[in-house]
């Protein structure tokens, strides 16, 4: 089930963070119960949904009731991955699991590298209490597969509330 982890570091004021991230599939299987073995002591998540995949975005909730019940209200942001790809499944109008979760949403794309910095930006302002918060260096991030235009697609997110 568990698949990569890294760490981002960075300060702010007098603040150090780091940032660990654990990725993990999103099936539940026969060992699910383990999952929430790494969802012990979480302070945010980001939870990840495949645009071309309804699946993904089906199981979101699931997810996301997971980690409420081990981590309580911790901040979290839910993703929607591949807005570069012009044959997504889940659409604009069926994004509508993080009203009722009372999460952030954004589209990204990590191909393109589109609003990658967003979950992070939002989840280092929310623990340093500071809207005004910037990303003042860029992420090591590897240079985009794809570019998209952004012209003709209307987002399903208008912009992430950093608040």
């Amino acid at each position: 089930m568990f698949v990569a982890a890294s760490l981002l570091i960075f300060t702010y004021h007098s603040i150090f963070f780091i940032l660990s991230s654990q990725e993990m599939n999103g099936y539940k299987e026969k060992f699910g119960g383990l999952r929430d073995g790494y969802y012990i002591n979480g302070q945010c998540a980001i939870i990840m949904f495949d645009v071309t995949a309804h699946l993904t975005y089906k199981n979101a909730p699931t997810w996301h009731r997971d980690l409420y019940r081990v981590c309580e209200n911790i901040p979290i942001v839910l993703c929607g991955n591949k807005m570069d790809v012009k044959n997504r499944q889940v659409k604009a109008k069926q994004v509508t699991s993080h009203r009722k979760n009372n999460l952030q949403c954004c589209e990204i794309s990590a191909k393109s590298n589109y609003n990658f910095e967003m979950p992070f930006l939002y989840l280092a302002r929310k623990f340093a209490g500071d809207v005004n918060l910037h990303l003042v260096g860029s992420l090591a991030l590897a240079p985009p597969e794809v570019h998209i235009d952004l012209a003709p697609r209307k987002p399903f997110i208008p912009t992430l509330h950093i608040h």
